[in-house]
């Protein structure tokens, strides 16, 4: 049966667009999985799993010592808040994921913030020593709360069309 003009790129476009729906993204789906898997922890351990800073300069009261928590949120002026996770936490919410890969994958995409060459930044905390309250820097992964609100930005503008 012969087939009109252009009908076969028709169908085969047609096929690729379907195939293309369901997987969701032209892009890696490892990374997507890793980006996925941080949005997630995220969203469903926020209150839980991260303190609120009590300064304005972005510090946070790590005197609670260690109970479970994978850090805390950092509000920076004009920009989204941070959730800063300490670098053994980090590894924790990769959950068996390469703690790089992902995040490679989420400095990629725009939601990790880092120093130039790096994957973390250094980031003020406040801890207690007896009874004097201490400010340090630590180096932790620091992820754009845009993350929550951004997850089909990237599948958007990776779409594409299947070219003859």
């Amino acid at each position: 049966m012969p087939w009109d003009n252009g009908e076969s790129n028709a169908a085969a476009q047609k096929c690729f667009d379907d195939w293309l729906q369901k997987r969701g993204t032209t892009g890696s789906l490892e990374e997507e999985d890793a980006v996925a898997c941080i949005r997630s922890v995220i969203a469903t351990n926020g209150p839980t799993k991260f303190s609120r800073p009590l300064a304005a300069l972005g510090e946070a009261d790590l005197s609670w010592g260690n109970s479970g928590r994978f850090g805390f949120v950092q509000n920076v002026r004009k920009e989204p808040p941070r959730y800063c996770f300490f670098p053994d936490a980090w590894k924790e919410a990769c959950a068996g994921r390469d703690p790089d890969f992902v995040a490679d994958a989420l400095k990629r995409r725009g939601f990790l913030v880092h120093d130039k060459g790096r994957r973390n930044l250094p980031v003020k905390i406040k801890t207690r020593q007896g009874d004097q309250d201490v400010v340090k820097q630590i180096r932790m992964f620091a992820v754009s709360e845009s993350i929550l609100y951004e997850p089909e930005e990237h599948e958007k503008s990776a779409r594409s069309t299947l070219s003859w």
